[in-house]
């Protein structure tokens, strides 16, 4: 399939790089890495033990989980009394990295979300119905995942965990380099998988001195997942021209496939 029509596409995410790499090859066009955010920054010891202690304390009736947490919990001495808290919830491991891990400490796996996004879970968790439950969300970074709010409104109690952080790439190269192709036109377009890397993004731009509001008055297309990345891209000045109704990555790809093949064709 060619429908990117050869186009340089531009990947901002650093999770699930190589499967968003192997879509544009698919769909036609050309991968042009430039993560913006480092996902394997241990958060420090004392708020992931504080936030282990507070998810311990009563038994679980549900948790999902990314194959961070299992390592954090190590490291705090607290991995025990997390399988206690454990027996008999609903395990959710957010992808098959997370089930491996799982797996590999013992924790027997209910379900794999697939994909593994905050709005998989949340859908299937509301449609099983969660009034009542005591519900564990391990979170990336410092700010709660997007399913947080939804599952509270539906009556759950939710305790999160934040067991890593969000960091700059060890290398900014890619991503400054990046960043000025997208603002020179030198790509066809740019993804953002999630609002951390539009964050990353700014961030690596501004200190090599490119304004990202540029990217408006050019021709490279910005295509965000969904509409929390939206909302970063937009507090950052900066326009979204593609985002698909349902916020998957394979999606988002698809969609900014169409409007490539269309402004080809118009050309």
């Amino acid at each position: 399939m060619d429908a990117m029509c050869g186009a340089r596409i531009g990947i901002t995410g650093a999770r699930r790089a190589a499967e968003q790499e192997a879509l544009v090859h698919a769909l036609g066009g050309v991968p042009v890495l430039g993560s913006t955010v480092n996902l394997d920054v241990a958060a420090a010891a004392g708020g992931v033990h504080r936030a282990l202690a507070d998810v311990v304390e009563s038994r679980l009736d549900v948790a999902v989980w990314v194959r961070h947490i299992v390592a954090a919990a190590d490291r705090c001495g607290r991995f025990e009394d997390l399988l206690r808290s454990l027996a008999g919830a609903r395990v959710i491991a957010r992808g098959h990295k997370a089930r491996r891990a799982l797996r590999a400490a013992g924790i027997e796996v209910d379900v794999v979300a697939s994909p593994p996004e905050s709005a998989t879970v949340r859908d299937l968790l509301l449609a099983a119905g969660i009034d009542g439950l005591r519900v564990m969300v391990q979170c990336t970074g410092a700010d709660d995942d997007p399913m947080v709010a939804p599952l509270r409104a539906a009556g759950a109690d939710v305790v999160t965990i934040h067991p890593y952080d969000i960091a700059p790439p060890v290398d900014t190269a890619a991503a400054r380099r990046l960043a000025g192709m997208a603002v020179s036109g030198e790509i066809e377009a740019i993804t953002f998988t999630s609002a951390n890397a539009v964050r990353g993004f700014v961030a690596i731009a501004a200190a090599a001195g490119i304004d990202v509001r540029s990217l408006g008055a050019g021709p490279c297309l910005v295509a965000s997942v969904g509409p929390v990345t939206r909302a970063a891209l937009r507090d950052a000045g900066v326009r979204v021209d593609v985002e698909p109704a349902t916020p998957r990555m394979g999606a988002m790809f698809r969609m900014l496939a169409e409007h490539l093949g269309a402004r080809a064709r118009a050309a």
